[in-house]
């Protein structure tokens, strides 16, 4: 068995690979994990990485399992400790984990559509999802502040993981057309029989 550590950029895509976990969504499984914290927030400095969690020997390597949106960003695990990682496997959610809750409710996504619209134009980061979220309805957005936080994110989806891989399933299909180079969108990480039977 090949262990695995998670390590997820924010709050929002903890709770969502969280969840995932919960109901036997992933390739991995909680025995998997190296951490008693399935899922590792914000941990992306290699060195506070390797401290915390690679001091012991893992024998044949951890597959380390990092969910970001840039297609850029690594992370740089010290020397020392590289031969304590089999595999460094990055996963993206374009444009942002935002993107996923677009999904959420029905109509969501046609009011994104339409906000988009609306402030066509503008520069590219005003029409992100977080933006849109975040934006007063008077304007066209729905006001929701708190779209990052776990409470909010568990509340979209924690009694329905059904709907939370349809909704990686869209985002991966609406990402179809973005190079991602040696990455792989979010779906990657869901189990075959979950991705290729919707």
């Amino acid at each position: 068995m090949t262990r695995s550590l998670i390590v997820a950029e924010g709050t929002a895509e903890t709770a969502i690979l969280e969840i995932l976990l919960e109901n036997d969504c992933l390739t991995v499984t909680p025995d998997d994990l190296i951490s008693d914290e399935r899922v590792v927030p914000r941990l992306l400095k290699g060195q506070l990485l390797a401290e915390k969690y690679l001091q012991r020997d893992f024998g044949t390597g951890i597959d380390l399992l990092v969910i970001l949106d840039s297609l850029k960003r690594e992370i740089s695990v010290p020397y020392l400790y590289k031969r304590q990682i089999r595999q460094t496997k990055y996963f993206v959610t374009r444009p942002e984990i935002e993107a996923i809750q677009l999904y959420a409710e029905p109509d969501w996504l046609k009011k994104y559509q339409n906000y988009r619209r609306r402030h066509h134009g503008e520069e590219p980061k005003k029409l992100k999802p977080s933006t849109f979220f975040k934006a007063s309805p008077t304007i066209g957005g729905l006001g929701i502040k708190e779209v990052k936080t776990d409470s909010f994110v568990r509340q979209l989806w924690v009694n329905r993981p059904e709907h939370l891989v349809k909704a990686i399933l869209h985002v991966e299909n609406d990402m179809r057309t973005l190079s991602l180079g040696q990455r792989e969108p979010l779906a990657g990480l869901l189990r075959p029989h979950l991705r290729y039977s919707q």
